[in-house]
């Protein structure tokens, strides 16, 4: 049965945002969902995950393999909850293993939630979650090659991520045509967050009930969400990072950015830049 809606996009672009959203949506509860108790699965490459499913420890394999056995990890995880819709957080590419078939298998999945942010934000956004510097950063989102735990060991908790540059990852998602997608820009949850929010509540087949999509959307506040971080902390932030919602806000790139690093980002990405809109 196709119920996974894999909630996709390149690093610090809103996917956590997105997630928290959707917890308020689905709970429509009086109070706001705890930041660090979440109802959406965990991520995609989670190590203990694929380990429970897959009865053999991830570090026991190198990464081609593990990637031959994901496509049914996640037939596995469709097929064990009870729950019409499970949502899924990915910071992968799309992209097939050495079988030729997609990680992300078509036959248990309902859609994909795409969620894209300008690429001077996301260099400043995620500069600060890995603490590098934003040259190491932009020399990151234009690399082909570049990848999320590259090296199997019995530390890391995820999984190998192919990532890709900040553009060939837009477009492995919004090139397949197997799963029904929704591109959500960032920019148009700050600026029009009922109207942008309403479509992924309509594409994830709920009914729109103003009442709940207006309360969802102010318990997913991003001040209401440092707070909750400032008092209790927040599980998925980086270890080397000092806070994980940090700004929330559009435009930060065009002003922490130099000349030349806008340079560096618009000759390898003005093609998927004008195609969202992004000048």
């Amino acid at each position: 049965m196709k119920k996974i809606y894999w909630l996709a996009s390149y690093p610090k672009s809103g996917n956590t945002w997105m997630r928290i959203f959707l917890t308020n949506y689905m709970r429509n509860s009086d109070q706001p969902a705890n930041i660090n108790n979440l109802d959406t699965e965990a991520i995609v490459s989670s190590r203990y995950q694929f380990d429970t499913l897959a009865g053999i420890p991830a570090s026991e394999m190198d990464p081609e393999m593990i990637d031959l056995y994901r496509p049914e990890i996640y037939r596995l995880l469709a097929a064990e909850t009870k729950d019409k819709r499970v949502f899924i957080k990915a910071h992968d590419a799309h992209h097939v293993n050495q079988d030729g078939d997609p990680i992300f298998p078509e036959d248990v999945s309902k859609g994909v939630i795409y969620i894209i942010r300008h690429p001077f934000d996301v260099a400043v956004s995620f500069a600060n979650h890995n603490a590098k510097s934003i040259d190491k950063t932009i020399q990151n989102m234009n690399d082909p090659e570049f990848a999320f735990f590259n090296v199997n060991d019995k530390i890391r908790n995820q999984l190998r991520q192919k990532i890709g540059t900040w553009s060939d990852h837009y477009l492995s998602w919004t090139r397949q045509k197997e799963i029904p997608l929704i591109l959500i820009r960032y920019e148009d949850l700050l600026n029009d967050p009922e109207k942008t929010f309403g479509k992924v509540v309509t594409f994830c087949g709920w009914e729109l009930d103003t009442d709940r999509l207006q309360r969802s959307i102010r318990f997913s506040d991003f001040n209401m969400l440092k707070q909750q971080e400032a008092e209790h902390g927040f599980h998925e932030k980086s270890a080397v990072s000092p806070q994980f919602f940090k700004y929330g806000k559009a435009g930060t790139g065009s002003t922490k950015l130099s000349s030349s690093q806008k340079k560096e980002l618009l000759e390898r990405h003005h093609h998927v830049m004008e195609a969202c809109g992004y000048s």
